[in-house]
């Protein structure tokens, strides 16, 4: 049913999901954290869920620090959707050499938090830009 497959962070797919999350980012924070995303940046690999031929998730993940990597604009239309795509995304990180996961959400995006959590992230230090941020939390994931 669910395929993941990688793109380049600019593949026109990959965008038009990322345009649906910035605005649900801005109705839901008042932000729609394209500040923290440059599609430009080499050092990263994007990643598209398809049901069938149509992309319906999305995510990118860039290199952080050796052995870190940070995940980026997840993303999912559909129920079940970011359990599909993040478990592939999880294993390709660790084949690129990865140990650790981390990312940031706004701590008014409950679904987010408690997604993750599921899915096995814990609270982290702020690292980055969001040392200096009181409306993001940080999480992390060995893998």
């Amino acid at each position: 049913m669910f395929s993941v497959e990688s793109c380049p962070p600019d593949h026109p797919e990959l965008q038009v999901l990322m345009d649906e999350l910035s605005q649900t980012l801005q109705r839901m924070t008042g932000d729609d954290g394209r500040g923290s995303f440059v599609a430009e940046d080499l050092a990263q690999q994007g990643y598209l869920l398809r049901v069938q031929e149509q992309a319906v998730g999305c995510c990118v993940v860039r290199s952080h620090a050796p052995g870190v990597a940070e995940l980026k604009r997840m993303y999912s239309r559909i129920p079940g959707g970011g359990r599909a795509l993040l478990i592939p995304v999880e294993q390709a990180t660790l084949q690129y050499g990865y140990q650790k996961l981390i990312l940031a959400t706004r701590q008014v995006n409950h679904n987010a938090i408690s997604f993750y959590h599921k899915m096995g992230y814990r609270h982290c230090e702020p690292y980055g830009k969001y040392r200096s941020s009181d409306v993001s939390i940080c999480m992390e994931k060995i893998l």
